[in-house]
């Protein structure tokens, strides 16, 4: 049986966007925007009555699902149907939808935030779609917490297809980086690691795919045309100032690639990094990580976040648990230096991410959730989160209906810590005097 279905997105990086184009690997999008556009355009293309309503404007053609330019025609189409939120940091347009009487469908790409789970409580969204377990985790607390589920990201079908690989990419110490080139997805890291690791092995070269304009082509950049001004000049310049220049650094820029040409670069290189952020930033699933895994690329990262969860499982990542600069660069090094293992892990997370985040084993995830009223946590399956103290915490409070367990601490904690900061920030008051 067909659902009609509407699914909302803040923004896309540019004015018109092809679905055909990203379905075939075409269109550089980040993984956010893919996802929501692979699991839409693969809903409609299995009969399903698919809508999408972009809210800054931008057009999205060709493909089977239905394009609607406004928020308000997109409403009046849906009627009494599923409407899904991509939600990554864009709170406000919650006030547009209650205005238009809609309960979407939170499917949020970001760590949860106070004001969702607010809007979980208080009946004003339907439920909140999660993208791992670990991130689902703080809200096992709500009594709502059955309207809380897990579909992962799907891997986009051209990462899962066939193609010639370098019969030497084990051995070539050729290391790709891939994703937005700033902060969020921790470049910084990876290039204040880069200096050791080059006076380590000097034969070792990184290619660094993709640039600060991934979230959008307006977006300025250095004298390198790799991040934003600012981080160039602390992260780039002094390493392109010690050694001589960015290639004697063994650094080249690629620019923003398709994936198409990501592909190309997965299936010659010998090693991937992606987000080595430790505190801030942290991933909530990783699409550029299962894509080099599912082109046989093992993904060198730190055990952060989702990644334990998300590609740590899959036997092709090695997550660092050093945050010491020089230990886990002597860590990378050594994994480098080994194609043997290297060609293990690669064949190993291959098969794993092409079976666990399959686009069509994820859109038949996504079938059987758009036929749930409610109680989409029991379509999740067994949880793959993190088998912690919190986890036994979060989920005993659910169960029990007593969120204040972890709840009422919290607050405590967080008057106290307002209290602290008042004593600090304001200055005494005179002796004898009144407050």
């Amino acid at each position: 049986m067909s659902a009609r279905c509407l699914f909302v997105i803040r923004d896309l990086p540019r004015p018109v966007i092809s679905a055909d184009a990203v379905l075939c690997g075409e269109e550089a999008l980040s993984g956010t925007h893919t996802s929501g556009l692979l699991v839409a355009e693969g809903l409609a293309r299995r009969g399903h009555e698919i809508g999408l309503c972009i809210m800054h404007g931008q057009r999205v053609e060709c493909g089977c699902l239905r394009w609607f330019p406004t928020l308000e025609e997109a409403a009046s189409w849906i009627g009494d149907g599923r409407v899904v939120w991509l939600s990554y940091g864009d709170d406000a347009i919650m006030t547009r939808m209650s205005v238009l009487d809609l309960t979407p469908l939170v499917w949020t790409q970001l760590h949860i935030t106070r004001s969702e789970r607010t809007w979980l409580e208080s009946g004003k969204i339907g439920g909140i779609l999660t993208v791992s377990d670990t991130v689902r985790m703080p809200l096992l607390r709500s009594h709502r917490h059955d309207r809380v589920g897990r579909v992962y990201n799907p891997l986009a079908p051209l990462f899962a297809a066939t193609a010639h690989e370098a019969p030497d990419r084990y051995t070539r110490r050729l290391v790709a980086y891939a994703g937005a080139a700033g902060l969020t997805k921790g470049l910084h890291r990876l290039l204040e690691m880069w200096r050791h690791v080059r006076r380590t092995d000097p034969g070792i070269r990184l290619c660094l795919a993709g640039t600060g304009r991934l979230y959008g082509t307006e977006r300025q950049l250095g004298e390198f045309g790799i991040a934003s001004p600012e981080f160039e000049v602390r992260y780039i310049v002094p390493l392109a100032a010690e050694f001589g220049s960015l290639d004697a650094a063994g650094i080249e820029p690629l620019g923003l690639l398709s994936p198409r040409a990501l592909r190309e670069l997965y299936a010659g290189a010998s090693l991937g990094v992606v987000n080595m952020n430790w505190t801030e930033y942290g991933e909530t699933f990783c699409c550029a990580a299962t894509e080099m895994l599912g082109m046989g690329l093992p993904v060198f990262s730190v055990a952060r976040d989702a990644l334990p969860e998300t590609i740590g499982c899959s036997g092709g990542a090695v997550l660092t648990r050093h945050e010491s600069v020089a230990r886990a660069t002597r860590e990378f090094c050594e994994l480098v230096a080994d194609p043997s293992r290297l060609a293990r892990l690669g064949a190993t997370g291959r098969s794993h991410v092409r079976q666990a985040y399959g686009l069509e084993h994820i859109l038949d995830e996504w079938e059987r959730l758009l036929r749930q009223d409610d109680h989409i946590e029991g379509l999740s399956g067994r949880w793959r989160g993190p088998w912690n103290p919190q986890y036994v915490l979060e989920l005993a409070a659910g169960r029990l209906g007593a969120p204040w367990l972890i709840d009422t601490p919290a607050r405590g904690r967080r008057a106290a810590l307002r209290l602290i900061r008042r004593a600090v920030t304001e200055p005494p008051q005179p002796q004898g005097s009144r407050s």
